[in-house]
């Protein structure tokens, strides 16, 4: 065998390994996961969730979720608020369900509102606590977070026909704790705090309003006991 045969023979076998290595990459390549897949990893493996949903920013397909989540309730509670119109007003039922329209038009307008401001306050109070990730993966993250939420509405409105007694609040309190883990999660993941960090930074929204509120009674309830001790003026 002459040297040049040899060197040829040995390209050759070079090509094929890079060749080999470069097909091996590209079967190893993760693909883009589906809204599906988002959808039950939120339900099932919610860490796994967060984490992809940080990465990924799928924000188009949370926003669908969340729409969906929204729509499904409004779906579920359209009889029950319609009935409830027409006897709170003592209005004919295609009256009812002609006001209960725009409301629910105007209750899903103000859901997402809800969604962008609340998704705004979180991530600023994240990035002053140290965060280093970005609105658009937390905004996607807390739309997947609402799914859970369709359990609760089913709940609400299975209790307009079976009386479920205690069992809807036990029901409601865990669809809602399991809503507060996904958010908290979706802070972790979205700007790499810690479990600590980010569950103060999803409650301390809350707790602002809930202290500003409480002041307002207290300064409410006192100037009306000032004024009830200063008798009448005349």
């Amino acid at each position: 065998m002459s040297l040049d045969k040899y060197d040829e023979s040995q390209l050759d076998l070079t090509g094929g390994a890079e060749q080999f290595e470069n097909e091996n990459t590209e079967q190893q390549m993760p693909q883009q996961p589906k809204i599906w897949d988002y959808a039950y990893w939120t339900l099932f493996q919610p860490v796994k969730a967060m984490r992809v949903i940080a990465e990924h920013k799928p924000v188009l397909w949370g926003l669908l979720v969340y729409l969906f989540v929204d729509v499904f309730q409004i779906a579920l509670s359209w009889r029950v608020l319609t009935n409830q119109l027409s006897v709170n007003f003592d209005l004919p039922f295609a009256v009812g369900r002609f006001m209960g329209a725009p409301m629910m038009v105007l209750g899903l307008l103000m859901s997402f509102l809800v969604l962008f401001v609340s998704t705004a306050i979180i991530n600023l109070i994240a990035e002053l606590f140290g965060g280093k990730g970005d609105g658009i993966s937390l905004l996607a993250a807390f739309a997947f977070a609402r799914l859970p939420g369709i359990f609760g509405g089913m709940v609400n409105i299975l209790s307009q026909f079976i009386n479920l007694g205690f069992l809807k609040g036990i029901v409601l309190l865990v669809v809602f704790i399991w809503v507060l883990v996904l958010q908290v999660l979706a802070v972790r993941e979205s700007h790499n705090l810690s479990t600590l960090k980010s569950l103060v930074v999803r409650l301390l929204p809350g707790a602002v309003v809930f202290g500003l509120v409480l002041v307002f009674v207290v300064v409410v309830a006192s100037s009306m006991g000032s004024l009830m001790n200063m008798g009448p003026v005349w």
